[in-house]
């Protein structure tokens, strides 16, 4: 039984207070998944830009001199970061792998010093879309993963 002169409890100021906060801890949970969904994705991105680098590093000098194995052997190395690359999508288009020898493109008729592979791709928010979106745009966040290597084939 409840005394007439007794103090009321306040009832439910707990569920108040939460409704009051819980937009505030939204947004700022929105920021830090993005960030490390970007980091994931170039961590991912990396991997398979060091490996196809590596590859093509260590490919002989007559894959590499010659323009038709060069094709094949950089066609080889596409296959590698995209077989690594498959399963992780960041936005609605594919990854786009780029690989140069010595800052052009890998004809064959020369061997190259530096190989590098870059790939590229516009990370699209799926979780927080209108959060996100006021943070890096509507056309989402651009990735760029380049990686240089010296060639040490023989």
């Amino acid at each position: 039984m409840s005394r007439p002169n007794a103090p009321r409890r306040p009832r439910g100021i707990a569920a108040v207070e939460m409704a009051l906060i819980l937009p505030t801890f939204v947004l700022l949970l929105a920021l830090p998944l993005f960030l490390g969904r970007a980091l994931y994705h170039y961590q991912i991105m990396h991997r398979a830009a060091h490996d196809a680098a590596r590859y093509l590093s260590s490919c002989t000098a007559l894959e590499l001199r010659t323009p038709a194995r060069t094709a094949a052997v950089v066609a080889a190395a596409r296959a590698i970061a995209a077989a690594e690359l498959e399963g992780t999508h960041a936005g609605s288009s594919a990854p786009a792998v780029s690989i140069s020898c010595d800052g052009a493109q890998c004809t064959g008729l020369l061997l190259p010093t530096v190989i590098t592979v870059q790939i590229s791709t516009v990370l699209e928010d799926d979780v927080f879309p209108y959060y996100s979106y006021n943070l890096v745009g509507t056309s989402g966040m651009p990735l760029v993963v380049p990686v240089s290597m010296h060639y040490v084939g023989n």
